[in-house]
């Protein structure tokens, strides 16, 4: 059983607005899955959709053999799927530790624990455990946001594009973190444009165009297409 199954998905902002077109999508645990394409294309509405923010106007969303399309945001997190948004992740007037108490409220364990154990996990956060999330880098930045939806010991984590703004070798740098969470047991969705970074991490990948399914095929299939190389890999 895939760890998260997406069939005939249709959703959107307004009735007259269907963004998603009818999509079809499956993660299998322990791997990366990257979606690709270009702006409009429906990849970050697909994960908001996943996640609860957006109620699917036709389909179904799987996962764990329980269909989660249309539940509330929490309901879906306490069920171990995440959702790290490209923008406003993190509470910038509070520090680092102050942020991941707040992504704590949902562990139903030891919060001490769990925080403490995400410090560890991530040196450069822990350096910075008192500082105000305003002054950490982008990357730092992103790097609390995942943490904090680490907190509730997630099995799939879903992140739009959090490589956005960075520079390459920040970018770069962001995209290990990835890869090293999905070491640790956490299957992820990843939307990003640095398309050939997240091929270099990826298991598989999705392209969308217009709503629906383009392409679909492993990480090295991508890489290869001819087609895909041109559009999204500059040769």
């Amino acid at each position: 059983m895939s760890i998260l199954a997406v069939e005939g998905l249709i959703a959107g902002y307004t009735a007259s607005d269907m963004v998603l077109k009818g999509v079809d999508f499956r993660v299998e645990e322990g791997e990366i899955v990257g979606v690709f394409g270009p702006n409009g294309a429906g990849k970050s509405t697909l994960l908001k959709a996943i996640a609860g923010l957006i109620k699917p106007r036709q389909g179904s969303i799987r996962t764990g053999g329980e269909d989660i399309g249309g539940r509330h945001p929490t309901e879906i997190a306490k069920r171990g799927v995440v959702f790290v948004p490209q923008e406003a992740n993190v509470f910038n007037a509070m520090s680092v530790e102050e942020n991941l108490e707040i992504g704590a409220f949902l562990h139903s364990g030891d919060r001490s624990r769990i925080i403490g154990k995400m410090l560890s996990r991530f040196p450069e956060l822990q350096a910075k455990r008192k500082a105000k999330a305003r002054s950490l880098s982008g990357g730092q930045r992103q790097v609390l946001a995942m943490a904090m939806a680490l907190i509730v010991e997630p099995h799939l984590m879903l992140l739009d594009e959090p490589s956005a703004g960075l520079s390459p070798i920040a970018s770069e740098r962001l995209l290990d973190v990835v890869h090293e969470i999905n070491r640790h047991g956490v299957t992820v969705v990843l939307v990003e444009q640095n398309v050939r970074a997240a091929l270099r991490i990826a298991t598989r990948g999705y392209i969308f165009v217009d709503g629906r399914n383009s392409v679909e095929g492993s990480a090295h299939e991508l890489a290869s297409d001819p087609d895909v190389r041109r559009k999204f890999l500059g040769h």
